[in-house]
């Protein structure tokens, strides 16, 4: 049952902290695409180290908080599908595969280069 608190707190932080950060986005610039570029490309540099880490008994408790619940709560795959589909609906196809395999490949490279940072830190 502890994990279950563990991942529902962790998820409700990232979330409130996601709506957060597109609120800005939205209030800035009146647009979301910026706000969920932003915490996808943060999150997944975050996964990534998190994941670079060695997984022992001590820090499960951990990965299970920040990992699976804040990150996870963070970051959406389904906010960039959506803002995708409305690109695509509103036939801005240079937007939509900028955005699109923009945030493929930043998120790519960033989950790699977060992932070596873990790895790094106990090596």
């Amino acid at each position: 049952m502890t994990a279950f608190l563990l991942v529902a707190l962790g998820g409700g932080a990232g979330a409130l902290l996601r709506y957060a950060v597109q609120r800005a986005f939205i209030a800035r610039t009146g647009q979301p695409r910026a706000g969920t570029l932003l915490v996808n490309l943060v999150g997944t540099f975050a996964l990534g180290l998190l994941l670079g880490l060695p997984l022992t008994a001590e820090n499960r408790a951990a990965q299970l908080l920040v990992g699976t619940g804040f990150l996870g709560g963070l970051t959406t795959f389904s906010t960039v599908m959506a803002q995708l589909a409305e690109l695509l609906r509103a036939k801005r196809w240079r937007t939509a595969a900028g955005y699109g395999l923009g945030t493929f490949v930043c998120a790519l490279l960033l989950a790699a280069a977060g992932y070596a940072a873990g790895r790094c830190i106990f090596v």
